[in-house]
């Protein structure tokens, strides 16, 4: 589904084409039934683009949004748990209040709000 697509053939920062020559990197991270995502680095200006691509009964979409994540950080988000409403929910309430110093009401650490503490 993804050597021959055209709708990814070109780097959306530099718009110069994704090939071999320019020494673009190209790379399946995942591919379900008709969906797949795929990573790519320009080999132009270095921008790391994450593609997702459907097949649909009149063709091939496709969605791509330059990242700041490489192969290996892209695999790590794909393969985690999806955030749930309540997760949203209690986020909003936190940046509307202030309040993150509280901990959240789910299930999960605070960490996955705040980030990680400084060292």
């Amino acid at each position: 589904m993804v050597r021959n697509i055209d709708l990814i053939s070109s780097c959306p920062n530099c718009n110069r084409k994704h090939s071999e020559s320019n020494k673009s990197k190209i790379s399946l991270i995942s591919s379900k039934g008709k969906y797949s995502t795929v990573h790519i680095i320009c080999g132009s200006c270095k921008v790391p683009m994450l593609v997702l691509i459907s097949k649909g009964p009149v063709g091939l979409v496709s969605l791509g949004m330059m990242v700041d994540l490489d192969e290996n950080e892209t695999k790590t988000f794909i393969s985690e748990t999806p955030v749930s409403v309540d997760e949203v929910i209690e986020v909003h309430k936190a940046l509307k209040l202030n309040k993150f110093n509280e901990q959240p009401k789910y299930s999960q650490s605070k960490e996955k709000i705040q980030g990680p503490k400084a060292k």
